[in-house]
Order: structure tokens, then sequence, then C-alpha cells
């Protein structure tokens, strides 16, 4: 399934993940292996049929700088987002909402952040675990470990953002793009 590459283009770090441009063919490829592994296989949003290579691609893939998040520890790749750039005739957004004129901004200083994902154990979210007191000392320290390891995959969903975004403004910068424009749940 999702392979390594071994060329890449490093754009920004963490203490814990490197953020890569996805700029060649098999860059690209990891890109939309993960794009199809969470869109269609983990969460459903896409339907698997519609895209029988395994790879989760549209219409504005050609015109987007894409990102791959690769966890430094692991070598694993946990996440993925594209830019759609200024170049795509009109952007993902405008497809599906319309932007009233006072938001509106000149189309060649706007990008479009879209296909954020990450693989799913960096999805969840701590669900308000609750530590009773009148617990024995044995469940309490478990359900502490459980707590301590979902907030530290929580900072660890933070930082994947975090790095990703900077990538972000770092192409956006390169690209004279002023504005973005994302859509999310």
């Amino acid at each position: 399934m999702i392979r390594s590459t071994e060329d890449k283009e490093l754009i920004m770090k963490s203490k814990n993940f490197e953020v890569i441009l996805a700029n060649d063919q098999w860059s690209r490829q990891i890109h939309y292996q993960l794009r199809y592994q969470v869109f269609c296989l983990e969460t459903g949003y896409e339907d698997p049929a519609q895209f029988p290579d395994g790879e989760e691609k549209d219409e504005w893939d050609d015109d987007a700088a894409h990102f791959l998040v690769q966890e430094r520890g692991s070598g694993q790749w946990v996440a993925a987002m594209r830019l759609v750039l200024p170049s795509a005739q009109i952007l993902p957004i405008q497809r599906r909402v319309s932007i009233e004129t006072g938001l509106r901004r000149d189309q060649r200083y706007c990008a479009e952040i879209s296909r954020l994902c990450m693989v799913g154990h960096y999805r969840r979210r701590l669900q308000g675990h609750i530590l009773p007191c009148d617990s024995s000392l044995t469940d309490n320290l478990i359900r502490r470990s459980s707590v301590q390891s979902e907030k530290l995959k929580q900072q660890r969903t933070a930082e994947i953002l975090q790095v990703l975004l900077k990538a972000a403004v770092a192409v956006s910068c390169e690209q004279a793009i002023a504005y973005w424009y994302m859509l999310t749940t």
C-alpha cells in the first residue's frame, strides 16, 4: 500500500514530524494512497469503487501543492493536505458554497486548503475520561495511563496541524498567496 519516498523535498519539520512537498510522481502516489486510505477505507467519505487504483484523486490535484507528513520516529506517512493554487479555474469551495461579496478576494491571491487527512489513530480525540475518586487504585492508574496516552495523541494531532499549516504558509509566501479558503468539520 503506502511506500516510502527517497528523494523528498523537506519544507518543514517539528519535534516529531516532517512535512515534504509531494512534487514528483512517487511522492504524489503516496499522497493519493494516503487520501484513499483515510477518505475511502477509514472514514467512508468517498466511495472506494470510484478509485479502483487505490488512489483518491480529483480534478484539482494538477493545480495544487501537495503535502505529506512523515512521523520522524517510525518513518510512517501519517497525514496529507493540499493547497489548491490560483491557477485552478475555480477553487473547490466555489462548487459547494457562495462566498459573500464582502468576503471575496482577488482570486489571483487566493488558495484553498483541502483534502486534509490524518491516519486513524491521529484523528481520535480525548472523550471526557473521568477519574472517579472512589475507584480502586489500580483502576485509577489504568485510566490515568489511558488518559495520558490519549492526551499525547491529541498533542501530536495538534503538532501535525501546526506543521502542515506552517508548510502551507511557506508555499503561500512563495506563490504570493495572501488568502486561504477552507471548509472543515
